[in-house]
């Protein structure tokens, strides 16, 4: 599979394929060229190369595991693992951990990541409703040779309503904030609400 833009920031995309090992197991690889805006404002291109392998346990279980390695504005490995449940019909609940090394491309300074996320979801007729809190810790390596310290948190929610056989509401509310080590003008935070109808 692929696809292909191109805007004011230049161009992207992604090509990728996957493969069916058995019944129960797949294994992919994908690589992304994004254009996206680093921490400090410039403009970057980052490239991602995701491979890893799903394997379901059960009708309603499946595992997988990635390897991500990113190279632009910052360069390096991260691992990410996983799991989706699907213990009732309408109800789905998942995992994930992340943890890895990413260097920065242009001070060589290194940043070591831990993360974690847990999610929800529920869906019946016309209805679906999804939530989901994700935890991000780096320790960044600064100029000076000390370490800054990064705790981030998000909060996704997102629905989607049938309300007619034509017409669909959807809407996400979205919270994130942070915390860092060097004070409060490195933190932040942001909430972003959408709804739309069509």
């Amino acid at each position: 599979d692929g696809e292909a833009s191109d805007g004011d920031l230049g161009p992207g995309g992604k090509v990728g394929t996957t493969f069916l090992y058995s019944d129960l197991t797949s294994l992919y690889v994908n690589y992304s060229l994004d254009n996206e805006r680093a921490y400090n404002g410039t403009q970057v291109r980052q490239g991602n190369l995701i491979s890893g392998v799903k394997r379901a346990l059960s009708d309603s279980s499946s595992v997988y595991l990635e390897e991500r390695y990113q190279n632009g504005g910052s360069t390096g490995l991260t691992r990410t693992t996983g799991i989706n449940l699907v213990p009732k019909e309408r109800w789905n609940f998942g995992g994930s951990t992340e943890i890895g090394t990413l260097r920065d491309s242009l001070t060589g300074a290194t940043t070591n990541r831990k993360a974690a996320g847990i999610r929800m979801g529920y869906g019946r007729d016309k209805m679906q409703f999804s939530s989901g809190i994700e935890f991000r810790r780096d320790n960044a390596e600064q100029l000076d040779l000390t370490h800054a310290k990064t705790t981030s948190w998000l909060f996704r929610n997102n629905f989607k309503l049938q309300l007619t056989p034509d017409w669909r509401m959807i809407g996400k509310l979205d919270h994130s904030m942070s915390d860092s080590s060097l004070g409060a003008f490195y933190a932040g935070g942001y909430t972003e609400g959408v709804v739309g109808y069509a």
